[in-house]
């Protein structure tokens, strides 16, 4: 018989700038959200979180983005995809679903973190030639192919 997991919805926003830079925020785990991954505890995602009771994704992943980076977003270009992965969040094993959006911005704002709580330890524009090379770990998988493929389209 199959464990039914708690679903927990989370909604995540890529935010891009003027020179192709990716808003992404570093996570520093004490113990791995991934069972699967149990030696990942560091890893660059784009900012995001849990919906609340009767929010959208989009007012969710707008919210998330100023919470996580104290940038405040007008509006959100699309939705890039969604993401399904089952993950360890306070204790619990949960299957959690991501809603991923675009954001574009004028500038090069600087974040500013207003959630400690949320293991996140740094903030980072990265150009995306940059993330391809990196060692470091990114998700979603596919970070720069999905929103490469997205400006492709666009």
């Amino acid at each position: 018989m199959a464990i039914q997991l708690r679903v927990r919805k989370v909604a995540r926003t890529i935010v891009l700038n003027h020179s192709g830079e990716v808003l992404l925020v570093r996570h520093s785990d004490t113990i791995a959200a991934n069972p699967l991954r149990p030696e990942l505890l560091t890893y660059w995602v784009a900012p995001g979180g849990g919906l609340r009771e009767g929010e959208t994704s989009e007012q969710a992943a707008i919210r998330e983005f100023r919470e996580e980076t104290g940038i405040q977003l007008d509006r959100l270009e699309c939705e890039l995809c969604e993401r399904q992965v089952n993950l360890i969040i306070r204790d619990e094993l949960m299957d959690q679903r991501e809603f991923i959006f675009l954001a574009r911005i004028v500038g090069r704002p600087e974040p500013v973190l207003l959630t400690p709580e949320e293991n996140i330890v740094e903030h980072r524009w990265w150009p995306l030639a940059e993330i391809e090379t990196s060692t470091e770990t990114f998700f979603p998988d596919g970070l720069v192919k999905l929103i490469r493929e997205t400006l492709e389209g666009s």
